[in-house]
């Protein structure tokens, strides 16, 4: 539920604005916003709200500013799902990557497959994945049986889809271990080369695996083929390691 100062700032939106025809879905999309919230117009505001049912002069769209104030003033619950998943806060920045776009909510429609974030530089997109597949148990690291099938699982779902015709020209050439700062082996990865289309130029891809608080953590790069790419992947994966590490020692 929004907090007051940003509930009043958007009954504030709402009452500078006038109704008129030809602003009838913003205005029916702005009161779906705060009645589906569950948000009756603060009381001291109860004049202007009942002014803007009634009113037909024109009026002023301002959904995008009051949106924008109710997320980022009242350091609210829906701020902090729009910027963390689970209890991990994630980076804006992942060494030359900068994240692109909202966290995916993928368990609301697929119990199991959880959240993901992407991030990305020229060339490149690297998108994490955090989830369970519904199971209660999944073991920290890569030794667990869990994660090493689930390594598997994922190099399968990247050569079916090149079987589908997803990815064309999809090769598999190594699998490796990804070691944290310290030299210890953190990711089971794999490297393909690929295309995204036919005739498109070749893609080194990468799929990283490892467990993390009773959940999967997979880590997908991918990148303009070049002879330094796998130096690129063991640097996303041990940048990763730091921060979900330092996430485990702040608990």
């Amino acid at each position: 539920m929004i907090g007051a100062c940003a509930k009043r700032t958007l009954w504030q939106g709402a009452a500078i604005g006038r109704y008129s025809p030809s602003t009838k879905p913003a205005f029916a999309a702005q009161n779906y916003l705060l009645f589906a919230l569950g948000e009756p117009p603060p009381a001291c505001l109860l004049p202007q709200a009942r002014m803007l049912q009634g009113s037909k002069m024109k009026r002023i769209i301002v959904v995008a500013v009051v949106l924008i104030a109710a997320c980022c003033t009242d350091g609210s619950a829906y701020a902090q799902q729009v910027e963390r998943i689970y209890d991990l806060q994630l980076p804006p920045r992942l060494g030359t990557f900068k994240r692109g776009g909202d966290i995916r909510n993928h368990e609301a429609n697929s119990p199991g497959l959880g959240y993901s974030a992407a991030y990305h530089k020229p060339g490149w997109t690297m998108t994490v994945y955090f989830y369970d597949k519904g199971l209660k148990t999944i073991g920290s690291g890569i030794t667990d049986t869990s994660v090493t099938n689930e390594h598997a699982s994922s190099k399968q779902d990247i050569t079916d889809a090149g079987k589908r015709g997803s990815y064309h020209d999809v090769e598999w050439i190594r699998d490796f271990h990804a070691p944290d700062a310290g030299g210890n082996s953190q990711f089971i990865c794999s490297h393909f080369e690929l295309k995204f289309e036919q005739g498109a130029p070749l893609q080194d891809s990468f799929v990283c695996l490892t467990g993390w608080k009773n959940r999967f953590f997979k880590l997908r790069l991918s990148g303009l083929h070049d002879a330094k790419s796998i130096t690129e992947a063991r640097m996303a994966a041990e940048g990763w390691m730091q921060i979900l590490t330092g996430a485990n020692a702040a608990q």
